[in-house]
């Protein structure tokens, strides 16, 4: 290889994109069914080479975006407490420590990400963005046939390190079992599970108007706090948890009018105590190969 050519990608399993809820949940399966992190497999073993499991230590990795744990609760406005969040933010083999319901889900969800990750020893990498996913054989490793080939932005300058060798992203371990980039890299993995989340690419809909009103649009990606609307005319759109959460907080200091797709259908049921655990009897029945229930 010469200077001019790009480094060879790393073999791996297993390559998950994003250290979300999902990602984390991926991870965790993984190590579940026998899978280990890039960074603990011995040497001589995990290269994910050959076609063959055999006494090979199946592996995998996960590259996270973020300067740090908690995904997309990072960045949630601060008057989402843990009063008033979903509840659905439990990450499995771990429950949620009991906490103040009046603190901020951005505080409270990110240190409970990072305990996960280091009690799991995920090893996430970060911070890695990832600019493509292909197959092998479109590009210069044509070598690595059947593979996927991951590849790391090569805009690094937000993690302070140089660009490492042999693609690889390597690190050493820090706080959460975080394994911290060194410059672009990529990976040759068997699978991908892409596990990014919408919150950095928020869905705009189109709308008539849209190009020609003049007063503000945004999306909730962009809500800081109900006070900026005070003694304003505002219109919320959408009738998912955030779109309700924000009427309610923007309803007490601006006039607001509420616009759904469908008219919406008032439940007097008690809710579950457990969101976690409804979503979880769901899945089993699904898997049971039951019919939905209404």
């Amino acid at each position: 290889m010469t200077a001019a050519d790009p480094p060879s990608p790393r073999p791996v399993d297993v390559v998950v994109i994003g250290a979300g809820q999902a990602g984390l949940s991926a991870a965790y399966h993984l190590q579940r069914h026998g899978f280990v992190p890039i960074n603990r497999a011995g040497a001589g073993q995990g290269s994910g080479s050959g076609d063959s499991t055999g006494d090979r230590v199946r592996t995998f990795v996960v590259l996270d975006a973020e300067d740090g744990p908690g995904g997309a609760w990072r960045h949630r406005w601060a008057s989402l407490t843990m009063a008033t969040v979903n509840g659905i933010f439990e990450l499995p083999g771990m429950e949620v420590p009991e906490v103040d319901r009046a603190a901020a889900s951005r505080d409270v969800l990110p240190a409970y990400f990072a305990n996960y990750e280091e009690h799991f020893d995920l090893n996430v990498c970060r911070p890695v963005r990832v600019s493509s996913v292909r197959r092998a054989g479109d590009g210069p490793h044509g070598g690595e046939a059947g593979r996927l080939v991951v590849v790391e932005s090569s805009n690094r300058t937000d993690s302070g390190g140089d660009a490492g060798s042999g693609g690889q992203a390597r690190g050493e371990a820090g706080s959460g079992g975080e394994a911290r980039g060194e410059g672009a890299g990529s990976w040759a993995a068997r699978y991908v599970i892409n596990a990014t989340g919408t919150w950095t690419r928020p869905f705009w809909p189109r709308y008539p108007g849209q190009e020609t009103f003049r007063g503000r649009q945004l999306h909730v990606h962009d809500f800081v706090s109900a006070e900026e609307f005070a003694g304003q005319r505002v219109v919320i759109v959408g009738a998912g948890i955030s779109a309700t959460q924000l009427l309610e907080e923007i309803s007490l200091v601006a006039d607001t009018l509420w616009v759904t797709r469908r008219e919406i259908v008032w439940e007097t049921r008690e809710a579950p105590t457990n969101f976690s655990a409804a979503i979880d009897r769901v899945a089993e029945r699904t898997r049971r190969g039951c019919r939905r229930r209404a």
